[in-house]
């Protein structure tokens, strides 16, 4: 960690902590709406965050990210963090997916 900088941890065990990617403030906001918006949980299944995990995808993910520019920048950083988290959940999720169909879900969950 570089001097100034500040890291952050946050590890989402419950759907209830995963459903409130909803609230622009809540931390890593735009983070869970990607692992919902990828469809790699469902916020309304019957089973556990722990037991959809386990079945569709035989455990849990590990998403590192990072940025240097301020929150609130104006550089697009929340489309481009969206568009890499979105290609590296597909990807390890084993899901295809086209150019078209990423821009079409960054805009859908930037909506979100």
């Amino acid at each position: 960690v570089l001097e100034g900088e500040t890291t952050q941890r946050l590890e989402v065990t419950t759907l209830r902590e995963l459903g409130n990617y909803t609230q622009p403030q809540s931390p890593g906001a735009l983070l869970k709406a990607a692992f919902c918006c990828a469809d790699i949980v469902s916020l309304k299944a019957e089973g556990t965050l722990a037991e959809q995990l386990m079945q569709q995808h035989g455990g849990g993910f590990e998403l590192h990210t990072w940025s240097n520019l301020p929150t609130g920048s104006g550089m697009g950083t929340s489309s481009i963090l969206a568009g890499a988290v979105m290609a590296a959940l597909w990807r390890a999720a084993g899901s295809e997916y086209t150019t078209d169909s990423l821009v079409h879900a960054v805009l859908h969950l930037e909506q979100m």
